[in-house]
């Protein structure tokens, strides 16, 4: 059983392949990543034989150094909560060659303000904030290939 954490909850884990829930990880090992669900498209980021992948719904990618995320600002889009609302568009590119990229994935996704309150980094609710800063940073893919691979243990 490989399993995924959640994102966005804290005790919540899916095995990897039947996406079957969990909500107590102390009994189930390894963790192998992160995933989360937004509208109806499923996204990870995890490791498999020591290497870093990110999936999005059916659809991996094999992060290496020719990998790179790019983000928009955060665009304001509801402000009547209590949490403003802010979408961001996710683009992961391939680099063919100094001028030339290969998009291999472009996605929307919704970040509350939940961060600005709890005094929180910003990564720890913006889901591709968090992938961006893994991915355009070859020293952090490392450190997380180690995490992940001392949780298996």
């Amino acid at each position: 059983m490989k399993l995924l954490k959640d994102f966005n909850r804290h005790s919540r884990y899916i095995e990897f392949t039947s996406k079957e829930q969990y909500f107590d990880s102390s009994r189930l090992s390894p963790i192998i990543g992160w995933f989360c669900k937004f509208e109806n498209n499923f996204s990870a980021l995890y490791i498999e034989n020591d290497i870093l992948y990110f999936l999005f719904n059916n659809n991996k990618a094999h992060i290496s150094p020719n990998i790179k995320v790019e983000l928009s600002q955060p665009l304001l889009i509801d402000t009547s909560s209590p949490l403003k609302l802010y979408q961001r568009e996710f683009n992961m590119y391939e680099r063919k060659s100094l001028f030339r990229k290969k998009l291999l994935f472009s996605f929307r996704y919704i970040v509350e303000e939940f961060y600005q309150l709890t005094m929180e980094n910003e990564e720890d609710f913006d889901w591709g904030l968090f992938v961006a800063n893994i991915v355009n940073n070859h020293k952090r893919q490392k450190t997380i290939i180690e995490l992940l691979n001392k949780k298996k243990d």
